[in-house]
């Protein structure tokens, strides 16, 4: 990977895997697809009920950027739910002082097609669109676009005449700040490397979306 200028943000690679990867974070803002239905859709385990059968993986500190309502979302509002996520979630990163080179996202199909178009500004006016894959394990790999200054584009609205950044609230679950992401990728856009790549399963690529 290359290097990038010391005052731009962390050049790091975006790997987004239906894989169960461990990581130090346990999020519900990744979480699978839901249609908007008139009951609740089920939803992942608490960190609390994870950490029970995974003690000591996951950090008791972190808190979730947003999560999907529990009657389920419209395709608009995954789309807005996800970048969102993205945008906190680099934001966060960019701020680290160890500078991050990488993460890891364990996510599902439609959210793993939706991030594609989202971190790539690529996103069709029809959504049933054959762009971006997800096979069963598939790794897809994303890397920052050069030359991204402290100013990045597609991030976090700023609330109106306060000056404060926007904040999702579970009081309003489908009330997402807005971010800006389309033609120009989420906090400054970001290139495909890997496209569902299912090259390290010796089945290769089975059940794609």
């Amino acid at each position: 990977m290359e290097e990038h200028p010391p005052t731009s943000p962390c050049p790091y690679t975006v790997h987004m895997s239906t894989l169960l990867l461990t990581n130090h974070t346990h999020s519900h803002t990744h979480s699978e697809f839901f249609g908007l239905a008139t009951y609740k859709h089920p939803s992942p385990p608490t960190r609390s009920q994870l950490a029970s059968h995974f003690p000591n993986l996951l950090s008791p500190h972190y808190a979730a950027v947003c999560a999907p309502a529990a009657d389920g979302e419209t395709i608009p509002t995954l789309y807005n739910r996800l970048a969102y996520t993205l945008a906190a979630v680099i934001s966060a990163l960019d701020a680290d002082p160890s500078r991050p080179r990488a993460i890891v996202i364990c996510t599902h199909a439609a959210c793993m097609i939706a991030m594609g178009r989202i971190l790539t500004g690529r996103v069709p006016d029809d959504p049933a669109t054959d762009d971006f894959q997800c096979y069963t394990a598939s790794l897809s790999v994303f890397r920052r676009r050069k030359g991204v200054g402290g100013d990045v584009g597609g991030g976090i609205g700023v609330g109106s005449g306060s000056g404060s950044v926007v904040r999702w609230s579970a009081d309003r679950p489908r009330d997402i700040p807005s971010v800006v992401y389309r033609g120009v990728g989420v906090m400054g856009g970001w290139d495909c490397l890997e496209n569902s790549g299912c090259g390290h399963l010796s089945g290769g690529a089975e059940r794609g979306w």
